[in-house]
């Protein structure tokens, strides 16, 4: 809860939040502008104390994306972990 406190805190949208994954949205429009945030944020909140040992990864990311559950939902992949080579496409 302290750290979705955070998050929502520092402008961020949380979409949806489990002990194994994080969804949020960052507002932001380009790749890059997302990325510098997200950068910005996790080195911000990885400084205090309480939240030094989470560990964040990007895995995927999405300039839109649809959400009903954490098995339901779909988006235009901007980049992704597992396709970084690839042309990405709609999930």
């Amino acid at each position: 809860a302290a750290l979705l406190q955070e998050l929502k805190r520092m402008g961020l949208g949380v979409v949806f939040a489990s002990y194994e994954r994080l969804v949020v949205a960052t507002h932001k429009y380009t790749f890059e502008d997302a990325k510098q945030t997200l950068s910005f944020i996790v080195d911000t909140v990885q400084s205090k104390d309480v939240f030094r040992l989470v560990n964040f990864v990007a895995d995927t990311v999405f300039s839109s994306l649809i959400w009903y559950n954490p098995n339901n939902f779909t988006g235009y992949v901007v980049w992704s972990e597992d396709a970084e080579d690839e042309a990405c496409g709609v999930l």
